[in-house]
């Protein structure tokens, strides 16, 4: 498998999320400049750490990056991952004041 087609499926699922690569590099860490050339397959090698930090963001399994290939993986709606991504930034004692708000 080489660096291209890793980029070209972090760009599919990225797609599929509607994301842009300026949100993709902000929850992932990473800059929009790398993620471009990763992208692009002009990177010569990836990180572990980073297909891990991408395949979190983009809510699927770091071989699907490396493979392409989907194991039955269900895509997240974009609203969804929006909330879930806006819900993660917030603090202890509001996130369980939403989790009572959510359980009635």
């Amino acid at each position: 498998m080489t660096v291209n087609n890793i980029g070209r499926n972090i760009a599919e699922q990225r797609h599929l999320l509607k994301m842009t690569q300026e949100q993709l590099a902000e929850q992932s860490g990473l800059t929009s400049h790398y993620l471009s050339k990763l992208e692009r397959g002009v990177m010569s090698n990836v990180s572990a750490l980073t297909l891990y930090r991408i395949s979190k963001v983009l809510n699927i399994p770091m071989e699907e990056l490396v493979t392409g290939e989907s194991d039955e993986h269900v895509a997240v709606s974009a609203e969804q991952y929006r909330l879930e991504y806006e819900l993660s930034k917030l603090d202890l004692q509001t996130k369980n004041t939403v989790n009572c708000f959510c359980t009635y």
